[in-house]
């Protein structure tokens, strides 16, 4: 699964929820106020509802959610447009978007034998499989039948490691030591193994804060 993503602003949710309508600044407020913005009970066949604000109400229907996306669509799009953040974007139409994916068909076999089609589903895009009342395209052509293809360098590869594991010693250790000497610094030592332990540590701290960092910036 393959997707992309561009972030083109932000909302506050307690102006989309009516928090702020009532008077308080944030959620913090509202909380310490007594204020219960959403409580519920898993009765392990559903969810009851016990207190919510009324943003909230009918979490399970599917009209209020529709409901919901709208609204928070529109106040996006008005806080997009009215000159509050140069920097915030509007949100693309669903039909832009539709286009700017690929078809259906073409990435999902599912789809491509569908007898009525395929058609992404709102602002998710996600592909869904269409009745015959939806009106939606047929594919036209098969999807590909592809085929992975023989592994014949890894067998080569590996009867390639173990002719080089059975050199005599020399050899051996001299390679060994040159890749510990790479791995270091300039220094020209080839005997201490220090020098080895130390490079491959220096990797894995290397390691280690470029996934810290792209774990951070996933998080912006």
């Amino acid at each position: 699964c393959t997707f992309s993503y561009k972030i083109l602003g932000y909302l506050n949710i307690d102006d989309l929820v009516g928090i702020t309508e009532m008077g308080y600044k944030n959620y913090e407020e509202f909380c310490e106020d007594g204020g219960v913005e959403f409580k519920a009970t898993n009765t392990g066949s559903g969810f009851k509802v016990e207190e919510s604000i009324d943003f909230w109400e009918k979490p399970g229907d599917e009209e209020a959610n529709a409901k919901r996306t709208k609204k928070m669509v529109e106040m996006y799009n008005e806080l997009a447009s009215n000159g509050t953040s140069a920097n915030m974007s509007p949100l693309p139409s669903i039909e832009t978007l539709t286009e700017a994916n690929p078809k259906c068909e073409e990435n999902s076999p599912k789809c491509a034998s569908a007898a009525n089609g395929c058609a992404r589903s709102l602002y998710s895009q996600i592909c869904m499989v269409c009745s015959s009342s939806d009106n939606c395209e047929v594919s036209s052509s098969a999807f590909p039948d592809l085929t992975l293809p023989s592994n014949s360098s890894s067998s080569s590869s590996e009867d390639g490691s173990s002719d080089s594991s059975t050199d005599a010693g020399d050899s051996s250790t001299d390679s060994t030591t040159g890749s510990a000497n790479a791995l270091s610094d300039d220094s020209g030592s080839k005997t201490s193994s220090r020098s080895s332990s130390s490079a491959a540590s220096t990797t894995k701290v290397s390691v280690f804060a470029a996934f810290a960092a792209l774990i951070a910036s996933s998080l912006l």
